[in-house]
């Protein structure tokens, strides 16, 4: 039986595995355990560049679960609002407007819906990725949101001298707490396995973090950091737990297989 939009994923089957997790001390990646449900129908639509999706498909990616990746080719020659006809053409026909024509916009069963958030969380639940229990699925909401508010601050950050700062203090000060947020259980951020909490500070680390400066400063800028080009050597030498979290998602096979796959038509 299929789940549906509004349930959590089975938590309880998992109590047992997080237990035995819990007392090696090793992070467990729930969706590599055989699925306990029909295969999903997924479709997820969005521009052909990393956006409001890339940690919809980071999740996809790290779980295994096979979904169609619909992504609109981009024309970054053209003039603004004309470099993706097929995006248009979407609003136009009113096949998107579940998102009230905007994107990302994920089809579930046949059902669409937008906000990027929304999606994350929904994919998570349907593919094994959030949590042992409703009130893991709560702590990875919380680091989620910890992590969006640093996002926001950076964001901020619009001058030279604002940047210098939020480096060199905003920065290492949020990475301190945390540091201490995360739980102790090696290589992942939030009870005994990885979920969506690891997929989103790695993406934070090693994608947003040293690309917005890029993007926003032109191709010759330099990543965030010292400059040695390893965003978790030099944005959490101080931050163990997060490390390990950010390299085991890094690392696993399915998350290098699909970032090494990446050809995207637009720049972010």
């Amino acid at each position: 039986m299929l789940r549906s939009i509004g349930r959590l994923s089975p938590f309880a089957a998992r109590g047992a595995a997080a237990a035995a997790a819990a007392a090696a001390g090793t992070a467990l990646c729930f969706a590599d355990r055989p699925a306990s449900c029909e295969a999903p129908k997924l479709e997820l639509k969005y521009f052909d560049g990393k956006g409001l999706a890339e940690q919809s498909r980071i999740l996809m990616a790290l779980s295994g679960v096979e979904y169609t990746n619909t992504r609109w080719k981009m024309d970054m020659a053209q003039p603004y609002g004309k470099r993706c006809p097929t995006f248009v053409e979407a609003q136009g026909n009113g096949s998107i407007y579940m998102a009230l024509d905007r994107a990302p916009v994920l089809i579930a069963d046949g059902v669409a819906f937008g906000q990027s958030k929304s999606i994350e969380r929904y994919l998570a639940r349907r593919v094994g990725l959030y949590g042992a229990n409703e009130l893991e699925a709560a702590q990875i909401d919380s680091f989620g949101e910890h992590l969006r508010d640093l996002k926001d601050l950076h964001g901020k950050a619009g001058t030279d001298t604002e940047a210098a700062d939020f480096k060199a203090k905003v920065l290492p000060a949020w990475l301190a707490k945390l540091e201490r947020v995360a739980g102790d259980t090696k290589g992942c951020v939030v009870g005994n396995g990885l979920s969506l909490a690891d997929v989103q500070l790695y993406y934070f680390v090693c994608e947003h973090f040293p690309a917005r400066d890029a993007y926003m400063k032109g191709p010759n800028a330099k990543l965030s950091g010292d400059g040695s080009g390893d965003p978790v050597a030099t944005l959490l030498r101080e931050c163990p737990k997060l490390a390990a979290s950010v390299v085991a998602i890094r690392d696993h096979p399915r998350v290098k297989a699909h970032v090494a796959g990446r050809q995207y038509t637009a720049p972010w």
